[in-house]
Parts: structure tokens; sequence; C-alpha cells
């Protein structure tokens, strides 16, 4: 089974960056994997690159999409993100249940990948949620640059940034999502996951030609795993 982890690698092997547009599309998914997990009461607890899969409805989407014009991904755009699930989080063998637990549970126990341990596991402070943002991030920033996301505190200032920030010329939507997910005020006032994943999917409409030329591509990419 192929995962983002591969997708990454095989455009490594290419020479070539991951799409912008096909970013957003994957985040999109990751976001409302999360929201939905979440709210059923689940933290994954070990999101990352490898622990996505994507899923045949994608590659049969893909391969169907050199036959038609630029602007049928923009005009079925809302449809498409509801009935292809490009995506599927796997590996729930460190999942919490937290309907298990007493109300207003926080954990302390530090992430055993240190690529994807949030901020308040290097403070020792308690999370919840940021366990999942944090990894969700980690998995964007390695489709956008390539190799793992590394922090580190803002001079004179107790909040924290990626070593390699989000450049100018790409979707301020990053920016936001960098920020919001690296620091988390506490575990009672989480991100805004609905609100985030919104705004990517404007990013996606505006991008919808070029996320049609980037899937018509990744399909190429993806048969050749």
């Amino acid at each position: 089974k192929c995962t983002l982890l591969d997708v990454v690698n095989l455009y490594k092997k290419q020479r070539q960056p991951i799409p912008e547009a096909l970013v957003l599309y994957y985040a999109w998914h990751m976001l409302y994997a999360a929201e939905a997990l979440h709210a059923a009461g689940y933290l994954h607890a070990d999101i990352k690159p490898d622990n996505f899969v994507i899923s045949n409805d994608l590659l049969l989407f893909a391969g169907h999409l050199k036959d038609k014009t630029t602007e049928f991904v923009s005009s079925n755009l809302a449809e498409l993100n509801v009935t292809i699930k490009p995506i599927h989080l796997i590996d729930y063998g460190r999942a919490i249940d937290m309907s298990c637990l007493p109300s207003g549970t926080a954990f302390t126990t530090a992430c055993e990948t240190e690529d994807f341990a949030c901020v308040e596991m290097k403070e020792d402070r308690p999370w919840t949620q940021q366990i999942d943002t944090y990894g969700i991030l980690g998995t964007i920033h390695v489709m956008l640059n390539g190799d793992y996301m590394q922090t580190e505190k803002k001079p004179g200032s107790n909040s924290w940034q990626a070593t390699l920030r989000p450049k100018r010329y790409w979707n301020p939507i990053w920016t936001k999502i960098y920020s919001q997910f690296i620091n988390v005020p506490s575990c009672h006032e989480q991100p805004d996951l609905a609100t985030l994943r919104e705004g990517v999917g404007k990013a996606l409409e505006a991008n919808a030609a070029k996320l049609h030329s980037a899937l018509v591509y990744h399909h190429q990419v993806l048969t050749s795993f």
C-alpha cells in the first residue's frame, strides 16, 4: 500500500516538489479525518505520513481526469471532497478513547517519535488533541518541504516556530495552520479544525485548475509505485 511518505519519496525520485494544490487537497482530508475522530471522542496519537494510505478511489478518480476538461474539478470540488476519500488514516494501536477517562483528562507522556513530539511534550506540559494536530502539521510539512519538521523557540518569546517556515508565495492558510498547530494555548483551547478546513477549501477553489493538472500527474507517479 502506498502511503503519503511513499508519495514524498516518489516525488523526490522524480526530482519534483509535490504541487501545493495537491498538498492542500490532502490537507483538507487530513483535517476532516481529525475532526471526525475528535468528535467521536478519540485521539489517534500516532498521526504521521506513513499512517495515511492512498485509497483506490483516488487512483481511479485521478486516472479518469486526463479525459476531463480543467473546469471539471472546479465545478465539482465540493462534491468530490465528499464522495472521493483520497486517503485512509490507519494504525490505531496507540489510539485513546477519551470517553473511557474522567472529564478533563490530559497526558504528559512524551512521544517516542521525536519528529512528531508536540511542543507540550518538549515543555512537559499537558496535552490532548495537540498530539494529533501536531502530527497533521508534521505530515503537511513533509509534503511541502520533503523533510521532517523541526521547531524552535522564537527569539525573545515563549512561542515556538518551525525552523523552516512557509514560503512567502505559498497560500497564507499555511501560516495560520503552522501558528495554530504549534502554539496551542491549552488543552481547553484547541484550534478550530472546521474553520481551518474551510480556509483550505477556499484555497483549493482558487487553485482548482492547478489541482486538476496535479492530480493527472499524480496518477502517473502513483502507478509507478
